[in-house]
């Protein structure tokens, strides 16, 4: 092109040529003029280069088939480009193009016709953009609508929004999702409001209103949990509403996009730990918790006119005997039928709480016991007489019953449930089937034995459990046979403490494991040192409880005989018959152990208990000791001197030596040595004494009688 042809002007000095150059070298989008007929590139501007990274002198006389993926898309956009040329058009549309470094571009073409001056098409000019980045915002935008959906779909909830109306009340315009779908049913959005305020219960309805409304005021975003029941099939939903509000951009009112999730499950999980954290998992029972929360209730509500609240505190006698005997899952059957027989005789308004193991509590009141207190007690004591069927076994129970009234025992709810509690310990101390009412004095007898405890503990810790030793004596030549060591409390403010107060407490505490222990340590350290400076002591028996028959305790007691080096058969172990009785088999057991090793049994308080002869035979016993009971009326009863001697007559049967205890008179000792019992023991000889009061009569090695005990 010249100068001035077609009306194209010089300007400032530059011609047309420079002019188109300038043009090119400006633009940001690559561009390209290409021949018509061969394809081949004319020119390209720098954007070209740095967006496709091919210098310009590489590209020029080359066709453009490098720019694309494949020869077909190449073919096809030089048809499409040359139909809408052809047709007078400027060609557009979209393809992919190859970089230098092998990159594939999105890009948007315009091509526009060049013609000379007889208006056929010698070359095109195409504009390029590079469309890659819009291309895969949009894919990663497709994506996460995908993905939404994808939740959305899955997602057990709905999602919904909320406006005001013309008279500025919330009302919900949309609602779609799954659980829009279960609630109303059909098509969620024909009269969704009505609709879904209908689903919902009264209370949660018309809290969902207020909700809306205070934050309309607020501003404050919503979480509410909202109770609704399905308008298809009447299922009943937990709902979560979450929303927080925005202001339209047009209207400027408060919209609420709310999102609706079904947590019917969750809240069923959390109302099944709501209630195993209020009542007793094997009976289904209240706990003693709910108890105490019902029981407030009651006492809040309580008229004049009814004038009767009290609380039955009740234990299930010899429970623990079931559970060992017939395993757990007997024991569990009967702790149900338990408390089905505790409803029954309080219905229809009563209120039965298992408290512990073998513990209920039942509160009375006049609704349950019309006719008074007492025989409300005694039709609770005869529906758990009654034999109760477990599997193929037939069971027979009695209960202890502990009773406190409310005002006068206490005021509270707590108050009434600990007396009742005091009162039952004191039932089950005077023994099976008892039944006990609180008075002010029980709570004193508790504060004394939790101040006992409390002493005791603090006796083991600093090792003031002492150790007396009593002789066993020959009944002919008087000669020391042997010792028993028994557990001795010096108090440093009662002074000295009886074990018939402090040794109960300590089985019942658990307390007795470490005053064994102590005991039997130190009596064998004792003998030990006896037997080095040549005092002669004989074989030292140590009394052991029914709680102390564990493994824990054999594998302590051979323990100890290591540790001090007393021979394992200069130690005897005395045990009840009541202590082999409570678990046959863990008896035999240890038992079985301790004679392994050397050590001898001996059958305290024999006659006392059972006094079985298949005990005898069962357990690998060495010695039988005569209770004193027996002793006490011999030398006064034909009867009783002849069933002593049948005792004896066993007992050598058996190989088993024979030990008379409690001897406090010459007569029953004479009575005992006509028997010809193996040994006697009792204040006759000497009563239980100190280490240092007992060496001068163990050096004489035989011991006169005092006469009878003072």
């Amino acid at each position: 092109m010249e100068d001035g042809v077609d009306g194209w002007h010089e300007l400032s000095g530059l011609s047309i040529t420079q002019l188109l150059r300038q043009t090119l070298a400006s633009s940001h989008d690559p561009v390209l003029i290409v021949e018509r007929e061969s394809r081949r590139v004319l020119a390209c501007n720098g954007a070209f280069e740095q967006v496709f990274g091919y210098p310009s002198k590489t590209v020029c006389g080359q066709t453009t088939e490098f720019l694309y993926p494949d020869r077909e898309t190449y073919l096809r956009v030089g048809e499409l480009s040359r139909r809408d040329m052809l047709e007078g058009q400027t060609a557009r549309g979209e393809c992919l193009m190859r970089t230098a470094d092998g990159r594939t571009l999105s890009t948007f073409h315009a091509v526009s016709p060049i013609t000379d001056e007889s208006g056929r098409i010698v070359a095109a000019v195409s504009v390029i953009q590079d469309r890659t980045p819009w291309r895969n915002a949009e894919k990663q935008i497709a994506e996460s609508h995908q993905r939404l959906a994808t939740v959305f779909a899955n997602l057990p909830g709905a999602i919904a929004r909320f406006a005001l109306d013309e008279r500025r009340n919330p009302r919900l315009t949309h609602i779609e999702g799954p659980l829009a779908f279960s609630l109303l049913g059909g098509d969620e959005a024909d009269h969704c409001h009505e609709r879904f305020f209908r689903c919902l219960d009264g209370g949660a309805s018309s809290s969902l209103q207020q909700s809306l409304a205070h934050s309309a005021v607020s501003g404050r975003p919503l979480d509410l949990s909202l109770r609704a029941t399905a308008l298809a099939d009447e299922r009943t939903y937990w709902l979560r509403l979450v929303s927080h509000p925005h202001r339209d951009p047009v209207s400027g009112e408060w919209i609420w996009e709310a999102l609706l999730l079904d947590v019917t499950r969750e809240k069923a999980a959390e109302e099944n730990v709501r209630h195993l954290a209020n009542h007793d998992p094997v009976t289904n029972l209240p706990n003693r918790l709910l108890f105490r929360h019902v029981l407030e209730s009651r006492l809040r509500e309580r008229q004049s006119a009814d004038p009767l609240v009290a609380v039955v505190a009740l234990n299930l006698d010899r429970f623990r005997y079931v559970n060992n005997a017939l395993g757990i899952g007997a024991g569990d059957q009967l702790l149900v039928e338990v408390a089905r027989r505790l409803e029954s005789v309080l219905e229809p308004a009563g209120t039965v709480s298992r408290t512990g193991s073998d513990d209920f509590m039942v509160m009375v009141t006049r609704d349950t016991a019309p006719d008074g207190l007492q025989p409300l007690l005694r039709r609770l004591s005869h529906q758990l007489r009654t034999p109760f069927v477990v599997g193929q076994e037939v069971l027979y129970l009695s209960c202890c019953l502990g009773v406190s009234r409310h005002p006068a025992d206490a005021a509270d709810a707590e108050g009434l449930m600990v007396c009742a509690d005091t009162a039952l310990q004191r039932a089950r101390s005077l023994g099976p089937g008892n039944v006990t009412f609180y008075h002010a004095d029980m709570t004193d007898s508790v504060v004394a034995t939790a101040t006992l405890e409390s002493d005791l503990h603090h006796a083991i810790k600093h090792r003031q459990i002492e150790v007396h030793f009593q002789p066993k004596v020959d009944p002919v030549s008087f000669e020391v046979l042997g010792l028993e060591g028994l557990a001795r409390w010096q108090h440093p403010a009662r002074g000295a403490i009886s074990p018939a107060e402090f040794i109960p407490l300590a089985e019942e505490t658990g307390l007795i494991h470490a005053i064994g222990e102590q005991v039997l340590y130190t009596a064998c350290a004792q003998l030990m040192d006896w037997a080095e400076r040549g005092i002669f002591a004989g074989p030292v028996s140590i009394n052991l409880s029914g709680r102390e028959l564990t493994d824990a305790t054999s594998h302590q007691v051979q323990s100890i005989l290591h540790e001090t080096g007393l021979p394992a058969d200069r130690l005897e172990l005395e045990i009840t018959e009541s202590a082999l009785v409570t678990d046959t088999h863990q008896a035999q057991r240890m038992l079985a152990a301790l004679t392994d090793t050397g050590i001898r049994i001996a059958l305290d308080d024999f006659g006392k208990g059972y006094s079985s002869l298949s005990y005898l035979r069962r357990f690998p016993i060495n010695t039988l000791k005569i209770d004193r009971s027996f002793v006490q009326r011999i030398d006064a009863s034909a009867s009783q001197r002849d069933l002593v001697g049948a005792i004896v007559s066993m007992a050598r049967s058996l190989n088993m030596r024979v030990v008379a205890e409690g001897v406090e008179t010459r007569a029953q000792l004479e009575a005992l040595r006509a028997q010809s019992v193996d040994a006697i023991q009792g204040w006759y000889f000497s009563p239980a004494l100190s280490v240092e009061d007992i060496e001068p009569l163990l050096a004489r090695g035989a011991i006169r009688p005092t006469g009878t005990a003072s």
